[in-house]
């Protein structure tokens, strides 16, 4: 497949009254798997189809989603097509869920979980045949959790992503005083297993908390895993977290120290909340300059109850 072909075939599904295009029309099996896996067929179609741009490498469609996503209908839809080696592929992005949407509407198995301590605005879903934001390659070991084992991994479907605007709306107290307000922007991926979804949502840095002379610009991680059972033949059950991390950095005897720091929560109806830190990093530190890593003012009254 090249690029003049693509054009073409996109150029004559326009021409239709209902815009209609498949991954076997494209010639791409990863467009055909990323079709089938979310829409149940090989079939990609928009009604008001209209060409929103078009370059040397790639051409953009716009119209509202007559496919059935998830239980979703008559999204607006923006697919951009483009060849990668050859292959034609799609970045398809969805918008103008329902009000008061949330991420448990399109996943039950979230609902009463922390997902639903937020509002959900400006969401975008987004599929994409190249998978251009897969799940971190060690999740979700880094939120506590074992690794996934190679027959889970096996069994994921992949290709979406989520955009969105979170506003806190209950329970987690705090949270606003950690991150600086109560809106944060964040993005990131959800893979399928069946019907469970395995996600990892990440805020960027937020505005740094003053605290015990240190700067600590927290983000936030929220995340749903997979917890596999002993047993081989049980399915795997589903939990949830939320995790505040940041580096707090330390000059000692003029060798800037990194210090990891996490805060992490399971549940807003939970009063325990996890804080550690990793100071591996500081193994070269002699035993006489721990006393000046430590050094501060004190923290008692500064962290709301």
């Amino acid at each position: 497949m090249n690029f003049t072909t693509l054009k073409q075939i996109v150029d004559r599904a326009l021409q239709a009254s209902e815009f209609e295009i498949s991954g076997a029309t494209l010639q791409s099996s990863s467009v055909t798997v990323l079709f089938r896996n979310f829409f149940s067929s090989d079939r990609l179609q928009l009604s008001n189809a209209s060409k929103r741009s078009e370059s040397d490498t790639s051409v953009v469609i716009r119209g509202e989603l007559t496919s059935s996503f998830k239980g979703l209908s008559n999204l607006q839809a923006v697919a951009a097509f483009e060849v990668v080696n050859s292959e034609a592929e799609i970045r398809l992005q969805m918008t103008g869920l329902p009000q008061n949407w949330k991420l448990s509407d399109l996943f039950p198995t979230l609902k009463a979980s922390l997902f639903d301590d937020f509002a959900y605005a400006r969401v975008t879903l987004i599929l994409d045949s190249q998978d251009k934001t897969p799940l971190p390659q060690d999740f979700p070991q880094p939120f506590g959790y074992r690794a996934y084992s190679p027959a889970l991994q096996s069994k994921r479907i992949e290709g979406l992503s989520l955009q969105a605007t979170l506003t806190l709306q209950s329970g987690l107290e705090g949270l606003e005083w950690f991150l600086s307000g109560s809106q944060w922007e964040i993005e990131g991926v959800i893979v399928l297993f069946e019907d469970k979804p395995s996600i990892c949502l990440q805020s960027v840095p937020q505005d740094p908390l003053s605290i015990a002379g240190y700067e600590i610009p927290f983000l936030l991680n929220l995340v749903s895993v997979l917890l596999e059972p002993i047993e081989p033949s049980a399915p795997p059950v589903l939990t949830v977290c939320m995790q505040l991390e940041a580096v707090i950095e330390k000059d000692i005897n003029g060798t800037a120290l990194k210090i990891p720091v996490y805060f992490r929560e399971h549940s807003s109806q939970m009063t325990v909340l996890n804080i550690w830190s990793n100071l591996s990093s500081a193994s070269h530190i002699a035993f006489e300059e721990i006393s000046s890593l430590i050094s501060g003012a004190s923290v008692a009254g500064q962290i709301p109850p």
